[in-house]
């Protein structure tokens, strides 16, 4: 088994060089900064890494996840509470897969609640190494379970990692004969989403429609995480409703334009180093731009390629979906 992607050897490993400075920033939401798009994202403060553990009937770790995720499994009698620090459940049945190699062991390690290039502690975005404009038309089995891409980083590196990835998609534009509508548009099109969602949260509370006690709290808490506030007000709601009523004005998009992240995956499916080499481009594009100094350890730039030769040697992905991603016997 091998893979036809090439391999740079300057992401094999993830240098210690000085770190972008960068400054927290407020993300409480302001009539005059309305616009700004890092406002558009929600900031977590709360941890993303609860850093509870998956076990199989014989004991073997999975993987860590949040405590959601594991109460989930012993609420549907799935597993059993086994431990309660770490928070721990033992499944009652054998997954399809188990943590093998690096690839597995990258999921059973702790993860620390820090942006992974500056240390911060304190805010959060959850970052997409390889975009969701791109990763959505994956297929599933390069999508599905896998959290691998998915960083956490600090209001103002996010912003500045965000204006770098304007230069490969640029770059991927002209390689691929994808052209991009707007500048930003898929910053523009994460904005109207969550503008969308916010907006949706808001209506809600502030014309009191009866909601169940879960609902709401998950209403207030989206809306408090996303400004920074405290405390859900009456004023507060107001000021949202009026901002984001003009917010989410756009204009129409040709019926016939086919979206850029699409064209793009579809000149690499046709590759023979297929998928895996357009998610090595935006890996090593991160490590480059950004110069992470607090990645997990066992970050990869071939993780993907790794997980999925294991997968493909256990007869567990699709000779389309291998041929796609760039596997070959």
């Amino acid at each position: 088994l091998r893979f036809k992607s090439q391999r740079s050897s300057s992401a094999d490993s993830i240098t210690n060089n000085n770190v972008l400075n960068a400054k927290n920033k407020s993300v409480v939401v302001d009539k005059n900064t309305i616009n700004d798009r890092k406002n558009a994202i929600p900031t977590r403060i709360k941890p993303l890494y609860h850093n509870c553990y998956l076990q199989a009937p014989d004991g073997d770790i999975l993987c860590t996840c949040d405590r959601k995720k594991a109460e989930w499994y012993i609420t549907k009698n799935l597993g059993k509470l086994v431990e309660t620090d770490p928070y721990t459940v033992r499944l009652n049945f054998e997954p399809s897969g188990r943590a093998l190699g690096e690839v597995g062991q990258y999921y059973t390690q702790v993860k620390l609640n820090q942006c992974v290039v500056c240390g911060c502690t304190e805010k959060f975005i959850r970052k997409n190494v390889v975009p969701r404009e791109y990763r959505k038309y994956f297929p599933l089995v390069m999508k599905a379970h896998q959290s691998h891409d998915v960083l956490l980083l600090c209001p103002s590196c996010h912003e500045i990692s965000n204006n770098h990835d304007l230069q490969l998609r640029r770059k991927l534009a002209d390689m691929c004969d994808a052209p991009l509508i707007g500048p930003m548009t898929h910053v523009r099109d994460n904005f109207l989403h969550n503008r969308r969602k916010l907006h949706s949260a808001v209506k809600a509370l502030r014309e009191k429609f009866t909601l169940p006690p879960r609902q709401r709290e998950e209403y207030e808490n989206y809306i408090l995480e996303h400004t920074g506030q405290q405390k859900i007000t009456p004023d507060l709601l107001n000021g949202l409703n009026e901002q984001l009523k003009n917010a989410l004005i756009q204009k129409p998009i040709p019926n016939k334009y086919q979206p850029h992240g699409l064209k793009v995956v579809q000149h690499f499916q046709k590759q023979e180093s297929g998928l895996v080499e357009l998610e090595r481009m935006w890996r090593e594009h991160f490590l480059f731009t950004m110069k992470p100094k607090y990645l997990p350890s066992l970050w990869s730039v071939r993780h993907n390629q790794e997980r999925l030769i294991i997968r493909q040697a256990q007869n567990r992905i699709d000779a389309d979906d291998a041929k796609a991603a760039g596997l070959t016997q």
